[in-house]
């Protein structure tokens, strides 16, 4: 029988040979490499995010590693449709699925749709908006594989210092609601590890929403050894698993104390601004 943490999909930012090979290694279920850059570093100015450092022939040469599903993030919406000839240089690269951030409106999306299908490839898209969550049922419409809730963009949008709020106040519910494809939330990495609200909370999070994948976070990489991918993975899928079925127990008990840890991370995120 199969687990809920075996079905999850876990996917990690990758462009190094090592990295990659880890993570087949592990069994993790696809890569990300990410071309966005355009207009990130003004928007999140003042914030402690990272922006991922990958060059456009990290994805063919990636692609020459593994035959792991390869996400491409590409740089978002533009007036002159500068994204559109990025994704097919992603797909023309070895891409399976394109991710496009900063998605406003279902327009947003429909030439990257278009393009990709004639190379049966899939579109994929971030909610990290508040025009995506408000249109939320007309992009849930259009014909895209997953939909990822960027907490870190959402929440500088919204003017809302910790990033997890969206998780208890609604949004994440009414995307996932809403939905017609696998939605993704948070960054995982081992459970015993995450601040200022602990992964094992993060993942009764997840278990609330529904949601089925998500991208391992910054702190998978910095501290799990290469050499430790795999149990580290079995663990997260593990817990995964457990933590589900002790909220489906007890639902109330576990997402009470889920808001709690998430109101409680409150004033650590307005001084600091940071997750890891």
């Amino acid at each position: 029988m199969q687990k809920f943490g075996d079905a999850f999909g876990l996917f990690l930012f990758a462009a190094s040979e090592d990295v990659v090979l880890a993570a087949e290694h592990a069994d993790i279920d696809g890569l990300v490499v990410d071309w966005e850059r355009r207009g990130k570093e003004f928007r999140q100015s003042g914030f402690d995010t990272e922006i991922t450092v990958h060059e456009y022939d990290d994805l063919s040469r990636i692609r020459g590693l593994t035959s792991r599903h390869i996400i491409c993030r590409i740089n978002g919406p533009d007036t002159d449709g500068r994204y559109v000839t990025e994704a097919r240089m992603a797909v023309e690269s070895g891409a399976d699925e394109i991710l496009v951030p900063m998605v406003k409106a279902a327009r947003d999306l429909e030439p990257v749709i278009d393009m990709a299908s004639r190379f049966n490839k899939q579109c994929a898209t971030m909610i990290e908006t508040p025009q995506a969550i408000d249109g939320i049922s007309s992009l849930a419409a259009m014909p895209v594989s997953r939909m990822y809730v960027g907490l870190n963009d959402l929440s500088i949008q919204n003017g809302e210092a910790n990033i997890f709020r969206a998780m208890i106040d609604g949004s994440v519910d009414h995307i996932a609601r809403e939905a017609r494809c696998p939605v993704g939330i948070a960054g995982l990495t081992n459970p015993d590890s995450g601040w200022p609200v602990p992964c094992r909370d993060v993942m009764v999070g997840i278990a609330m929403s529904g949601c089925t994948f998500s991208f391992l976070r910054r702190s998978f990489l910095r501290d799990v050894p290469l050499e430790q991918f795999g149990p580290a993975v079995e663990r997260i899928r593990n817990e995964l698993t457990n933590v589900a079925a002790a909220r489906q127990a007890d639902p109330d008990n576990y997402d009470r104390e889920f808001r709690a840890s998430v109101e409680a991370a409150d004033e650590i995120f307005a001084q600091r601004n940071t997750v890891r």
